[in-house]
């Protein structure tokens, strides 16, 4: 779906980058100056690039060094870190702003009960909590039936809560709108969640790409997440049994008792996206007993990597999760791949939004 190869130099810096990808989602990741806004805004035409070949499901926008397809006619639906919404509309006329430009699309219904905005029609901007402006800004991109959508680090200063409320709902939007997009963030567990494939952008070049995952659990890539960006996400069915007066979900053929009670919200959703840190989880060779935690998993290592002192290690329990340890657990665990082991993890270490 994607074609991109894009020159632009920018004083002492230069963006180089050439690739394809037929990902729907396309990840854009690496640290702060690396050039993924740039990137992005060459290919909303914002940015003219010294030379460029820029062709987005099979639409060009920009060939070689000429123009480029005007800013007005490329049908692109970009949010930005900052939601910049118009403040002197309603949530609803910010919706209906733009509405169809790019040709037809999604309804003004259909995209209202996706996100969830119904009670927030008559607000005015100034009246919105961060997580709530943010899923406007989404909503109004997805109305103008854009031929792709750029994010442009929409997790970008929000709490895990609605960091994970936020990736939820952009997962129901990959889901009903097929929407080609490229997805820019600077942590990893997100674009794991979310994207098909990933590059990895350094110096304005890029120098990784494949699938997301294998991003996150090599952490001998250039680019290593931070301790905190390390979460793990994923969907989980309800499991309807109930257990310990907590909400009870399936992990492949395994249960996942989380600590929130039965009128929680996650417990009467179907699905949710659950999140838990790579480090809150414990792992063991031999099944405990006796333990306050109340989720002990079987699980298999699928891979070790190891940098600086941190290790991670990816373990599957039906989902593939990433585990954070010292290097003194893998040689006492003698961890590698292929070894059977025990994942443990207390209920209240485990989140859970309705997906």
């Amino acid at each position: 779906m994607f074609d991109l190869t894009i020159h632009k130099r920018f004083g002492d810096f230069q963006l180089e980058v050439a690739g394809r990808s037929d990902a729907r989602v396309l990840g854009i990741v690496g640290p702060s100056g690396s050039g993924k806004s740039t990137l992005l805004n060459v290919v909303a035409g914002f940015v003219r690039p010294d030379e460029a070949h820029v062709v987005v499901a099979d639409q060009a926008f920009a060939s070689h060094g000429g123009p480029g397809v005007p800013i007005r006619r490329r049908g692109v639906g970009y949010v930005c870190q900052e939601p910049l919404l118009f403040p002197h509309l309603s949530v609803r006329g910010n919706l209906r702003y733009g509405q169809g430009a790019h040709g037809h699309g999604p309804t003004f219904d259909e995209v209202v009960d996706l996100l969830d905005l119904r009670p927030l029609l008559t607000r005015r901007p100034v009246t919105l909590s961060g997580g709530e402006a943010r899923r406007t800004a989404i909503a109004r991109a997805v109305l103008s039936a854009p031929r792709v959508l750029l994010l442009d680090e929409p997790l970008a200063g929000l709490d895990a809560e609605l960091a994970a409320r936020t990736l939820a709902l952009l997962h129901r939007v990959k889901s009903a709108f097929h929407i080609p997009t490229l997805y820019v963030s600077h942590t990893t567990s997100d674009v794991v969640f979310l994207c098909d494939e990933a590059w990895q952008l350094e110096g304005g070049r890029l120098v990784g790409r494949g699938a997301p995952r294998e991003l996150l659990a090599d952490i001998r890539a250039r680019h290593t997440p931070t301790p905190s960006d390390l979460r793990n996400y994923f969907l989980a069915r309800r499991d309807r049994g109930g257990a310990d007066g907590g909400c009870v979900f399936r992990v492949g053929d395994q249960r996942l008792v989380l600590a929130e009670p039965p009128n929680a919200p996650c417990a009467s959703t179907e699905i949710a996206l659950l999140t838990v840190h790579a480090s809150d989880m414990i792992l063991a060779r031999e099944k405990p007993n006796r333990l306050s935690a109340r989720n002990i998993l079987n699980g298999r290592v699928v891979g070790v990597s190891e940098r600086d002192g941190d290790v991670l290690v990816t373990v599957d329990v039906g989902e593939r999760w990433v585990v954070r340890v010292t290097p003194a657990a893998v040689r006492d665990l003698r961890l590698a791949p292929d070894v059977d082991l025990f994942v443990i993890i207390k209920a209240s270490a485990i989140s859970a939004v309705p997906a």
